[in-house]
């Protein structure tokens, strides 16, 4: 992952990593590996300075009212709710990339 990360960084994108949701179906096995996996995600990213978007908390509060039947999807309110959260972190880091790269005036403003 450290080799994509570095990939992508060259680019000069604003990068946003989001974590992997929790799903029921699989089984403990898979949700340990997926909190491990989350874990170390998110340590490479904060290290390398790109914005974390906590998906798997947001849903694993909310998994009785969002996940389907299935245990692996979500319901329409769950897709809506994560997405107002994929577009808000999106939104925030854009508007701190734009006020980075703004240039101060005479005045400084």
């Amino acid at each position: 992952m450290s080799k994509i990360v570095a990939i992508l960084k060259k680019t000069g994108a604003k990068l946003i990593w989001a974590s992997t949701t929790s799903y029921v179906s699989y089984g403990e096995d898979t949700k340990l590996l997926v909190v491990k996996n989350n874990k170390a995600a998110r340590e490479l990213m904060t290290r390398e300075g790109i914005t974390v978007n906590d998906l798997y908390n947001l849903a694993l509060a909310n998994l009785k009212e969002w996940h389907s039947k299935d245990g692996c999807h979500f319901t329409r309110q769950g897709y809506g709710e994560l997405a107002k959260q994929v577009a808000k972190t999106i939104s925030d880091a854009l508007s701190k990339k734009a006020r980075a790269a703004k240039p101060a005036t005479d005045d400084g403003q």
